[in-house]
């Protein structure tokens, strides 16, 4: 079973460790995962103009690529507001790869969504 860590600070037993949003989704493309477990406060100041990217931005990110998505994606932050966030974009990406599959889309209009940097 193919685990992946994304957090800047906990050492959970896992394949491969990534601390940095960069990092991050560079082991997400790399191969499927069986399990990620995702933190929401990963320490990364290294977006535009300093921005934050946390757990979340990875999250959007999997929404916008669905065919990364993990198996199963455990939530190992302590925020609470981080982690609501977090379960709100993986619900969304979760329908998109679902739809995808189905060949139909979710209407995803009510569910606001933040643009990831760069964009």
């Amino acid at each position: 079973m193919a685990t992946l860590l994304i957090d800047d600070q906990r050492n959970l037993p896992a394949d491969r460790v990534a601390r940095t949003f960069k990092e991050g989704i560079e082991a997400l493309k790399e191969q499927h995962w069986d399990i990620l477990y995702l933190d929401h406060d990963l320490g990364d100041f290294s977006g535009i103009d300093g921005r934050e990217l946390p757990g979340y931005d990875v999250a959007c990110w999997l929404e916008e690529n669905p065919q990364f998505l993990p198996d199963r994606i455990e939530i190992v932050t302590n925020n609470p507001a981080g982690r609501r966030n977090i379960e709100l974009a993986l619900g969304r990406a979760s329908s998109l790869r679902v739809a995808a599959l189905s060949g139909t889309m979710p209407d995803l209009k009510r569910v606001p969504r933040r643009r990831l940097p760069g964009k």
